[in-house]
């Protein structure tokens, strides 16, 4: 028998429900559709008539102990794993310790012009200090194609576009060297997953 309140049981149940350990649908752990459909068979409900927040309204104390039974495994990976959602891209089951490195400023400085995210170097020293981290970040797009596990510019498959003032494409450090030499620093950079939100609000789409 549980001693939390009907209220806490509620919460950590809608935190189950919410919960996923990665980004990769395959590789983590969440509550897929089948698992969702027992809980609300716990909670005495079906998603045929009920989504989750409303079948725990409906759900006396006795279906709320089954039901949070039921999501203690997620529960117990939650607490050894947390995640998140990302605060630059949205992107949701991000480990905490990417959250934690962007709360600590180890991350892109961010800029809003107009409704359009930019991430830039303002300098050539800002890039020396800050690329390895900040242009390896990314939670889905960090060399993808790669899998050893070691970060940075590997070739054509490194995921980030960096681009000087000028609009010249920078991959390696002689480019942003040129970008210094010339004064087309800030050196800006965008992940695939911006570019269909920069097309659309260019082409006025997206406002």
């Amino acid at each position: 028998m549980t001693t939390m309140t009907r209220e806490k049981l509620k919460e950590e149940i809608l935190a189950a429900v919410e919960y996923r350990s990665g980004t990769d649908s395959c590789n983590s752990l969440y509550m897929g559709s089948m698992a969702r459909s027992q809980l609300l068979r716990h909670l005495g409900s079906s998603h045929r008539t009920d989504n989750t927040e409303s079948a725990l309204e409906k759900a006396s104390m006795e279906q709320l102990e089954k039901a949070h039974a039921f999501c203690e495994p997620y529960l117990a990976h939650r607490a050894k794993h947390p995640t998140g959602t990302c605060p630059t891209c949205k992107t949701h089951g991000v480990p905490q310790s990417v959250i934690d490195a962007h709360d600590a400023g180890d991350v892109p400085r961010l800029i809003l012009k107009g409704t359009l995210l930019l991430q830039k170097f303002d300098t050539f020293q800002d890039w020396v200090q800050h690329a390895s981290r900040w242009l390896t970040n990314h939670p889905l797009y960090n060399n993808t194609e790669h899998s050893d596990g070691k970060k940075g510019w590997r070739g054509q498959h490194f995921t980030a576009l960096c681009f000087d003032s000028k609009g010249r494409i920078c991959r390696q450090g002689i480019d942003f060297q040129r970008a210094h030499d010339e004064d087309a620093f800030p050196v800006y950079w965008l992940w695939p997953d911006y570019i269909p939100t920069v097309v659309l609000q260019l082409a006025g789409v997206h406002k």
